[in-house]
């Protein structure tokens, strides 16, 4: 039989290279963005498997013309060239991104930039979300290392200035000691120490505060707590002094404060201050 003649008011689908090639590309936009955005290899392909699925509406629209064959075979070449894009975005946004990273990382220790470098680690372990095993041993490691050698450098030399009443001195490399970050209960106790030796009691009994709060069972919490009491007592805050004071008796029975703690509350309970 042959076949009916095309009337003119038939509607011709546009299936022209120019409609392929402006739906990946917004399919391609749309995965770098997502794998971009994504921390972690858990939501970049969530991410993605989330952009790809809105596509389909897309492609309903500018392939509504067509037959519903015609559309489920248009659908499906785009999803696979779609998948080759997606895998193609996943490696130049996200692999590519984190090499440049490490090797952002490893110019920083070059440069002996660690508390740079331990900030960019971080970002690139929220980036990947676990860091791997090369990462903790080519990066992190020695990061921390260098950075705790240098903490350990600065706090000899605080203490030393310290104990020469070298103040003014020892504040300027508390603030370098500061800026190092370390998370270490020496550090801060050392700092409040400076503090009470230069005369500056507000901001060493809120270190002194600070370092009970965070470090409450060491070697040192008993001094924290008594001279953070003389200084309560100092303030008319005999309440919060005698709490300190009896949790330091409590706590730390065998302290060298242990004299004065309780010597210090029979003074405050005979006089009321």
């Amino acid at each position: 039989m042959a076949s009916r003649p095309r009337a003119p008011t038939d509607k011709v689908p546009d299936i022209s290279l120019p409609m392929y090639d402006g739906t990946l590309w917004m399919l391609a936009t749309r995965a770098v963005k997502a794998v971009k955005n994504g921390t972690g290899l858990g939501n970049k392909v969530r991410s993605v498997t989330r952009e790809v699925g809105h596509m389909s509406t897309h492609v309903r629209g500018r392939f509504a013309d067509m037959s519903v064959a015609g559309r489920i075979l248009t659908v499906v070449i785009l999803l696979g060239v779609g998948a080759g894009i997606t895998a193609g975005a996943f490696f130049l946004a996200g692999h590519s991104g984190e090499g440049s990273m490490r090797s952002h990382i490893r110019a920083e220790m070059a440069a002996n930039d660690f508390v740079g470098a331990r900030r960019d680690l971080e970002h690139l372990r929220v980036r990947v979300g676990t860091l791997s095993r090369t990462d903790r041993e080519e990066l992190a490691a020695p990061i921390h290392a260098n950075l705790a050698a240098a903490a350990q450098h600065l706090r000899d030399e605080i203490d030393t200035m310290r104990k020469a009443k070298r103040f003014d001195e020892a504040l300027a490399q508390v603030g370098k000691l500061d800026a190092l970050d370390v998370d270490e209960p020496g550090a801060l106790f050392l700092r409040a120490e400076v503090l009470r030796g230069a005369g500056r009691d507000k901001d060493a009994a809120d270190a002194y505060a600070h370092y009970f709060q965070l470090y409450p069972d060491t070697s040192r919490t008993d001094d924290a707590l008594f001279w953070q009491a003389l200084y309560l007592r100092g303030r008319g805050d005999v309440a919060g002094a005698r709490s300190l004071l009896e949790t330091l008796l409590q706590k730390f029975p065998k302290s060298d404060f242990m004299v004065s703690a309780k010597r210090t509350l029979a003074d405050m309970h005979k006089h009321g201050k």
